[in-house]
């Protein structure tokens, strides 16, 4: 009888094979399914929540919606990007890490 863990492996080697079909070598698969494990076991503490390292566009524009038209474009980009890896630098860091 097939456990749970046996057939959410199955599903992802034929995920793997659909989308890597020339790549189905047992080190490469077992090596994407450990890590493939691994991201399913992380956890995201209460009240946080995942974000880039760098902010995408649609992040950059909402930034510079809140700045005061006496900037320029390339530099309201410019500040939203400074002020957003501030803001990542200096976020606490979840317990254990």
């Amino acid at each position: 009888m097939m456990t749970d863990k046996d057939k959410v492996r199955k599903a992802f080697e034929k995920w793997f094979v659909k989308y890597y079909p020339n790549e189905m070598e047992g080190l490469i698969v077992s090596a994407s399914w450990a890590a493939y494990q691994a991201v399913l076991s992380a956890r995201i503490p209460d009240g946080w929540q995942l974000v880039p390292v760098e902010p995408d566009m649609s992040m950059e524009l909402s930034g510079q919606s809140i700045l005061k038209d006496e900037f320029g474009y390339a530099q309201r980009q410019e500040l939203v990007r400074l002020i957003y890896k501030a803001m990542i630098a200096a976020a606490p860091k979840p317990e254990g890490e």
